[in-house]
């Protein structure tokens, strides 16, 4: 039963974001992950038990979302795993990783654009 209400709040958040770059919405898988995995450890859940679970919540995504979900459990979930345990917030941990930009970078980002140069 948590899983199939786990999958419903990771479908709404990123329904509310799918108009948002592909950084927010690993942003928001991130966040939405680690909220996920404060309530398996606070269980005692192992990681290995919580990588599992998040799969399972991965395989039950629609399309091709789901192997871009695997994908993010097995790259990012023991590192997410280990910030928790050193008591880091969602915001930092997902900051720490990449996975999210702190409000003064994302201004930056947006007002300075990369710029492609023509090496010819």
């Amino acid at each position: 039963m948590k899983a199939v209400f786990a999958l419903f709040v990771l479908v709404a958040v990123l329904a509310f974001s799918s108009s948002a770059s592909a950084q927010s919405i690993e942003c928001q898988l991130c966040r939405f992950s680690v909220n996920f995995i404060e309530g398996y450890l606070a269980e005692n859940a192992t990681e290995t038990q919580i990588i599992k679970y998040l799969d399972a919540i991965c395989a039950l995504s629609p399309g091709s979302f789901a192997a871009q979900c695997k994908s993010f459990v097995q790259q990012e979930v023991p590192a997410l795993i280990q910030y928790i345990i050193n008591t880091e917030s969602p915001e930092t941990a997902c900051t720490q990783l990449g996975l999210c930009f702190t409000a003064a970078k994302e201004n930056f980002r947006a007002k300075n654009p990369k710029k492609v140069t023509d090496n010819n």
